[in-house]
Formats: C-alpha cells, sequence, structure tokens
C-alpha cells in the first residue's frame, strides 16, 4: 500500500484533501500546522470573505466526513512544520509520498532529506500567478484562463518547482469566487488520487520557465480595493463573458504539463 504524508493546515479544504486520500484507500499520516494568527487587523469586507469562504466548504466537502479523531495511522500537530520534531516524525513515517497543502514553506532541510518525493500543492498556475491568493487575483486582473492548480515537485522557491500536472478550473454561470475554487478543488483531489495510484515520479517534472515571466502575490496585496474590483468584475459579467470566449482566453495561459 502507497504511503502517504499530508502537511497541511487546517482549515475544511485542507481536511478534505486528507479524507480524499484516506477513501482513495492510501495509508496517511499528517503533520497538521496550527496557527493562531488574529484577524483583527481585516478588514469588515476581508471577514465577510473569508467566512463566507469557510461555510462554502463545510457544505461542499461535507460528504467526505473526515473524522479527526484517528483517520490517520500517526498525526502531530505542530506550530511550525519546520522544526526538529517535524522533520524526525516525517523520517519516521517512511512515507512513498509527502504532499503539502496550506503550510509553510518547507525550508531546505526538507527538499534535501526528501528529494524528489515531495509534491507540492498550488492553488493557481504557475508561472503566471505565484504567491498568495493566485486564484483570487485573477478576478482582479480579468484573467479567468489563468485561475487553476498546479502540482510541482517542491523546491525552496515561492511556487517555482518543476511542474507536474497542471489543470484549468470550469466555470458555470452563476458562479461565485467560492463556488469555483471548491469545484477546482475537488478536481484537484481527484488528480492527487490517480497520480498516487499510477505512483508518478516526481523526477520526471517540467521545469518552469523563469519566474520573472509571471505575476507574484503577497498576502498584503489583499486589500478591500482587491477585492471589491473582484466582485465588481463578476457583477458585471466577467464570468458568462470568459464562458464565451474560454478557447481564446485560455490561450494566454497554456498548462507547461498535463498527465492525468
Amino acid at each position: 500500500m502507497t504511503r502517504i504524508l499530508v502537511i497541511r493546515a487546517n482549515e475544511p479544504r485542507h481536511r478534505a484533501l486528507s479524507a480524499r486520500l484516506i477513501e482513495g484507500g492510501f495509508e496517511l499520516n499528517e503533520i497538521v500546522e496550527v496557527k493562531t494568527g488574529s484577524s483583527s487587523s481585516l478588514s469588515t469586507l476581508q471577514i465577510k470573505h473569508f467566512k463566507a469562504r469557510q461555510q462554502f466548504e463545510n457544505d461542499y466537502f461535507r460528504y467526505l466526513h473526515y473524522d479527526e479523531s484517528g483517520r490517520a495511522t500517526k498525526k502531530l500537530h505542530t506550530p511550525n512544520v519546520n522544526d526538529v520534531q517535524s522533520i524526525v516524525f516525517a523520517e519516521r513515517c517512511s512515507a512513498d509520498y509527502i504532499i503539502t497543502f496550506g503550510s509553510s514553506i518547507l525550508k531546505k532541510e526538507w527538499i534535501d532529506k526528501f528529494r524528489n518525493r515531495i509534491l507540492g500543492i498550488h492553488l493557481g498556475l504557475s508561472p503566471y500567478y505565484r504567491g498568495s491568493g493566485t486564484n483570487f487575483f485573477p478576478f482582479v486582473n480579468q484573467e479567468l484562463g489563468a485561475i487553476g492548480f498546479t502540482l510541482m515537485n517542491l523546491d525552496e522557491g515561492v511556487d517555482t518547482g518543476a511542474i507536474i500536472h497542471q489543470a484549468y478550473a470550469n466555470f458555470v454561470q452563476g458562479d461565485s469566487i467560492h463556488s469555483v475554487g471548491n469545484r477546482l478543488l475537488q478536481e484537484m483531489y481527484d488528480a492527487i488520487v490517480r497520480l498516487m495510484q499510477i505512483k508518478v515520479d516526481l523526477s520526471q517534472s517540467v521545469k518552469q520557465p523563469p519566474k520573472e515571466s509571471g505575476r507574484l502575490y503577497r498576502k498584503k496585496d489583499f486589500t478591500d480595493l482587491a477585492l471589491t474590483t473582484a466582485l465588481t468584475n463578476i457583477q458585471n459579467g466577467i464570468i458568462d463573458k470568459f464562458i464565451d470566449d474560454e478557447l481564446n482566453q485560455r490561450m494566454l495561459f497554456p498548462l507547461i504539463k498535463e498527465i492525468c
């Protein structure tokens, strides 16, 4: 049986990945990075956005029924995935694959110890959008063809690893940022399960173009102005316009590698 170690944050979307892997029949261990950040710096509009996202995720992934009490064989909770305890735990798990989703960026020691075994998840299409909010800012820039996910052979950079598999988001009329995102997550989980089933060789990945060819966003870029612009664009029919011209819009952001 394929052994997988998931290094993740603890939002519903992160728990859903673990649940989907368990459903897929893999032996699962977990390192859960638990952050205690405050939302006091967020505006009322931003808080409303994130509360809506969490509710959408709770509703969308309810069917997976992830059991926090012990579905994973071994589990470690930590405030910092780069501490010695986490790396020792990972070594003891003897996993065939390590999957990172939503945790802090893994430092060089992880890459050196587990080379070609770490599958990094990037919710966005690299190299076009890297960093934070990479499936949000295309709504701001009216570039919906750049929304998707990237699975990569993790390196020390910010979303710069060699690419294993990419896919675009699928849109339907009446979509919102959250409904598009959750549909994409489900498709991504299914793709990860398929990659694990075929025991994909992470060393057979495709190097990305220079990082200067894309946009890099940080958390500080998620402002009220950016959020208002995205919501206004949706209200003005950006999704319907994209659906009508989907092929041409996607051609602006060609996938680098697609294997499943």
